[in-house]
């Protein structure tokens, strides 16, 4: 019991501490509640998101792009008109996961369309699930951002999106979709 209300007090004490808002190159937020600590995301650079397109004319080797270089896109294999499918994969793993690689397989043997694998390795491994949990929310935004800045681009791509999560990648396409 002596223990408890010692770690009651040390938790009731860095309530004090905790943050108002965190920010980043997307803007500010809240930081991430329901967890022991209230945490901030990452930065964008350390998570490092990659946006690797595959489509029908490079099925095993991407095409990579950052979230801001919606632009470059003329000069890929991307068509606008095909339907669009991103992969967010979750918690400690990446667009090498097998269940990445298996969905991306599918569904371009499936359909000949644009499939999009939203890497955030970085930023989904850290040593505290606690910081991938607030990492999610700045990949959400980074993604957004991306399609928001393809439908600039190419016109709205929207009703031919659609976005496949696993784990804390289905987080994130909550976060995208909001």
């Amino acid at each position: 019991k002596k223990n408890y209300i010692h770690f009651s007090y040390f938790c009731c004490h860095l309530s004090f501490w905790h943050k108002k808002s965190c920010q980043s190159d997307l803007g500010s937020m809240s930081p991430v509640s329901g967890v022991v600590f209230e945490k901030c995301p990452q930065n964008v650079e350390l998570i490092g998101l990659e946006m690797k397109l595959y489509t029908r004319n490079n099925l095993e080797t991407p095409q990579i792009f950052k979230y801001d270089e919606a632009q470059k896109l003329n000069e890929s294999n991307f068509n606008a008109a095909k339907l669009t499918r991103t992969l967010v994969h979750g918690y400690k793993t990446g667009c090498d996961h097998e269940w990445a690689v298996g969905m991306r397989q599918a569904l371009l043997n499936e359909s000949d369309i644009n499939v999009f694998c939203a890497n955030w390795e970085n930023g989904a491994s850290p040593l505290l699930y606690d910081q991938a949990v607030a990492n999610t929310h700045i990949v959400g935004l980074m993604i957004a951002k991306f399609f928001n800045d393809v439908s600039k681009v190419f016109g709205s791509i929207g009703p031919n999106l659609h976005l496949i999560g696993f784990s804390l990648g289905a987080h994130v396409c909550g976060i995208v979709g909001s």
